[in-house]
């Protein structure tokens, strides 16, 4: 954490700047954390400063909203930033003693277990957060903590800062969608690895319970739907939830066999994810039919969601 900021700052972002670009990036964020009007950020390249100033927003939810900067050359060019605040400095100071009154009581309140304190967050903020993007708030922390609404922006600052508070580490990677959006979520490092988590992708729940699709899943899964730059290689899934409770299909004859064993329980809810090498192999029909075959004799109707880009997939079955 850089030195003066508000608790709550990671250095993610930081640690991937070259040595020039991170003393921008302790100027930028020492001087919004006190909402200076002119900030100093010496010989710096005009075209660099968007990006590092994203960096220190990102990698420090509780800084103040900063909703545009001008920058004024100066002799020997040095460079001068004047931000433009979002709030006055009485109502931000209100909103970060609000925001510390929240992490003060997740953290209090989340198991000491980094992999649990990071569930019941996600559980937390899926299950509590509306997606919305009308308001210049809801791109920041204080939208999806304070009014339960956000965007991506904000709800992967939301996420960092809670899980900081609950001593994970854990940043913001940003990056463009299949469908050409601007995109932000989580990356959590846990144990040697590191996971993509997207909460905003997990909002709503599925068939009325929590999903879990884009919880610590690897580079492959995540860049089924996305591109992205600013992040570490993820490979590693032992910390993915489907993976930690035991519930991924590694063969397609394993199908039949999870599906046997948990309808003689009468289990209501089942919920799994096909391994990345299946992936392409096994789709929504495949489940059906597997599905459908066990159920015979027994009677009952199911409904099924799959997300084909990470394997997921959630049933409920209601036996006759």
């Amino acid at each position: 954490m850089i030195k003066g900021l508000p608790e709550g700052g990671t250095t993610f972002r930081f640690s991937l700047l070259d040595d020039s670009l991170k003393k921008v990036y302790a100027s930028l964020a020492t001087g919004i954390a006190s909402m200076d009007r002119e900030i100093g950020v010496g010989r710096c390249p005009e075209s660099d400063v968007m990006g590092v100033l994203a960096a220190a927003l990102y990698d420090n939810p509780l800084l103040p909203n900063v909703i545009g900067i001008r920058m004024l050359p100066r002799s020997g060019r040095r460079l001068t930033v004047v931000p433009t605040y979002g709030m006055s400095k009485v109502a931000y100071e209100r909103q970060r003693s609000a925001l510390e009154e929240i992490g003060d009581r997740v953290s209090q309140a989340v198991e000491a277990d980094p992999f649990e304190a990071e569930l019941s967050i996600h559980d937390h903020l899926a299950n509590s957060v509306e997606y919305s993007v009308g308001l210049p708030k809801y791109h920041d922390v204080a939208g999806p903590l304070l009014c339960g609404r956000g965007n991506c922006d904000g709800i992967s600052k939301a996420a960092s800062y809670l899980m900081r508070r609950c001593g994970l580490d854990v940043g913001i990677v940003t990056g463009v969608t299949n469908t050409g959006e601007n995109h932000a979520w989580n990356m959590v490092f846990l144990d040697g690895g590191c996971y993509h988590l997207d909460v905003t992708w997990d909002l709503g729940g599925c068939l009325g319970r929590p999903k879990y699709d884009y919880f610590n899943i690897s580079d492959i899964l995540v860049g089924k739907t996305r591109v992205w730059s600013n992040a570490y290689q993820s490979t590693d899934l032992r910390y993915n939830y489907h993976s930690k409770n035991g519930v991924v299909i590694y063969r397609e004859e394993d199908l039949h066999d999870v599906f046997v064993r948990l309808i003689s329980r009468r289990r209501t809810r089942l919920e799994f994810r096909i391994c990345e090498r299946l992936i392409d192999d096994i789709g929504r029909s495949t489940i059906s039919s597997v599905l459908e075959d066990v159920l015979k004799g027994i009677g009952g109707r199911y409904c099924l969601s799959y997300m084909e880009d990470t394997g997921c997939c959630y049933i409920d079955i209601e036996y006759l």
